[in-house]
């Protein structure tokens, strides 16, 4: 008897510990932005907890735009398991981008309590987690008193940040910074530069410093060594390959930009994002839209990644591209597609409208 029991407590420490590897496993995946392969494994060996399975699908959702059926997802792993942080934040992260969609009034004043609510919520459950202080953090800076904003608190909340993980305290000033602009600007890259030279094997703090160049002060080449940095740091990830994409494209550095795409698509072939942004790049620029034309076919030969432009988005823009070429009938066909996939796509409604 004494031997059967300890053969069911084994046998039951090793379906544990397979179940805690395989949640550690998708959330690896999901950090590096690899929601098709967390797709496959929900649908394939899903989680044994209700509550976790639904927090996961929520996650699938979310990350591949369907933002009310993840709410709802994301409100019942709630109500299986209140006391899950990460359940908390996956519905404050969902509130925050339906928020972006500018939704009427009265939905945005509760959303954006829920947003506030639910991150505090987070903070007191684990009141640690960097990710939640963060975004509460930004929201505080961003947000307008009537909808819960409060700089000084975003202020308290960096050096929250900053007593918790030293490197995401300099990130976490240096996102304040940013975003008071002004000669803050300055200080921010400081901040960031701090936090490269003190963790150099930190992928977050390169990625952020490249993005800051890429985008907040143009310095594009400062911004190519930092995304190559976090390429090698992190090769399978397909954001710094989207960001020198976009370095490539801008100087019409065809040879470089080419050997990147190849690479890229090497690495991390179930997300062509790197070719969405170079076709992106260069329509902005109103340069080669031949080439544009190419990038944006090649991003629709395959289902999007997720957290990644939608497909209605790329059929839009390759239309944009098509009128460019003088190819009307062509752009469109494109738009009507666009429309297709996506009938409330604003953008794609005005230009088709325009074209006929």
């Amino acid at each position: 008897m004494r031997f059967m029991k300890g053969f069911f407590l084994f046998v039951l420490v090793l379906v544990v510990s397979d179940a805690n590897a395989q949640v550690v496993s998708i959330g690896s995946l999901a950090e590096a932005g690899h929601w098709k392969h967390v797709r496959s494994i929900l649908q394939t060996q899903p989680p044994a907890s209700e509550a976790e399975r639904t927090y996961w699908s929520a996650r699938v959702k979310h990350a591949f735009g369907d933002l009310d059926g993840a709410e709802g997802l994301a409100r019942k792993a709630i109500a299986l398991d209140n006391n899950n942080a990460a359940y908390h934040r996956e519905l404050s992260a969902i509130c925050l981008d339906e928020l972006a969609n500018h939704p009427g009034m009265f939905r945005t004043m509760r959303l954006a309590h829920d947003v506030k609510s639910e991150l505090e919520t987070v903070l007191t459950l684990d009141p640690k987690n960097i990710d939640a202080m963060s975004a509460l953090m930004e929201y505080d800076w961003s947000a307008p008193s009537i909808g819960g904003g409060d700089r000084e608190m975003a202020q308290k909340l960096t050096d929250r940040i900053a007593q918790t993980d030293a490197i995401r305290g300099y990130l976490a000033r240096a996102r304040i910074d940013e975003l008071s602009g002004g000669a803050q600007i300055t200080t921010a890259e400081g901040l960031l530069r701090t936090a490269v030279q003190s963790a150099p094997r930190d992928y977050r703090a390169h990625i952020t410093l490249a993005e800051f160049y890429l985008l907040t002060t143009k310095n594009y080449m400062s911004a190519i060594q930092e995304a190559k940095a976090a390429i090698a740091l992190a090769p399978d990830r397909s954001r710094p390959y989207a960001d020198l994409a976009t370095v490539y494209a801008r100087g019409q550095n065809w040879n470089e930009l080419d050997e990147l795409l190849t690479q890229a698509e090497k690495a991390v072939p179930e997300d062509l994002n790197p070719y969405y942004q170079a076709a992106k790049t260069l329509l902005l620029e109103g340069r080669d839209f031949d080439r544009a034309e190419k990038y944006f076919r090649k991003y629709l030969t395959q289902e999007p990644e997720g957290q990644q432009p939608p497909i209605a988005g790329a059929h839009w823009r390759l239309g944009l591209v098509l009128e460019k070429e003088g190819k009307k009938p062509y752009a469109i066909s494109e738009l009507e597609e666009s429309l297709r996939l996506q009938p409330d796509f604003g953008p794609a409604k005005e230009d088709l409208a325009r074209l006929r």
